[in-house]
């Protein structure tokens, strides 16, 4: 019996903001009362963005092994000192299996599991009625895991990365696409850098989600 399914589990976890956001579309294609117009400070008036959605994935899961595919979740929190500088709080998992050149008996490719946090500073350098563009530079660690479903074996011995919790950096951007003053929704590609043994090991990832803007008004805030 497989303790794991082949990311069944993510697929709903990323069709879920999808589902979300078709939902809101309609309330947020809504006209505004005549007259009402909703300025650019106010749509960014509110401090705090908490952001959830899915996550893909895409990295060297051993030092040398092809490029595996991974899918998972990535939260975040946003508390804006002012309308561009702000601090960030990011947490993710990624979950899928190692295209490893040996299975070495195993039914399947192994599982494996990783589960990152950072924190750093967030730059919103685009603010529009529609949408805005920002970058973050996120320094943290992550938790990877390889030996979930290999009888009692070690990873190497399948070419991977042996389990280890690694200092970590994120470097990547987003672009919020508003659906109403207080949400929205997020595309956002990053880049997550590691060493391991004596390698620098990068992996790609691509979240999307909504946006949910709240905490007291700072509309009177001036520009920097």
């Amino acid at each position: 019996m497989h303790i794991f399914r082949p990311l069944r589990p993510m697929r709903t976890i990323l069709t879920l903001p999808l589902l979300l956001t078709a939902a809101s579309i309609s309330e947020a294609q809504d006209p505004a009362p005549s007259g009402a117009k909703i300025s650019i400070p106010a749509i960014y008036s509110r401090p705090i963005e908490a952001f959830v959605g899915g996550q893909f994935g895409r990295g060297k899961l051993g030092p040398n092994l092809d490029d595996s595919n991974l899918a998972g979740w990535n939260v975040s929190v946003t508390d804006y000192l002012t309308p561009a500088i702000g601090i960030t709080a990011d947490f993710q998992g990624l979950y899928g299996r190692a295209s490893v050149t040996n299975r070495l008996g195993l039914a399947n490719d192994p599982f494996v599991s990783q589960h990152s946090y950072f924190l750093g500073p967030q730059f919103r350098w685009r603010r529009h009625e529609r949408y805005s563009m920002s970058e973050r530079i996120l320094v943290g660690a992550t938790t990877s895991s390889f030996d979930s479903d290999l009888g009692g074996r070690s990873p190497q011995a399948f070419g991977m990365y042996p389990n280890a919790t690694k200092l970590a950096i994120k470097i990547g951007g987003a672009l919020d696409i508003n659906l109403k003053p207080r949400m929205a929704l997020r595309i956002a590609p990053a880049t997550v850098i590691q060493r391991y043994d004596g390698e620098t090991k990068t992996q790609f990832g691509l979240s999307t989600g909504l946006v949910f803007r709240f905490g007291k008004d700072r509309s009177s805030l001036k520009r920097p």
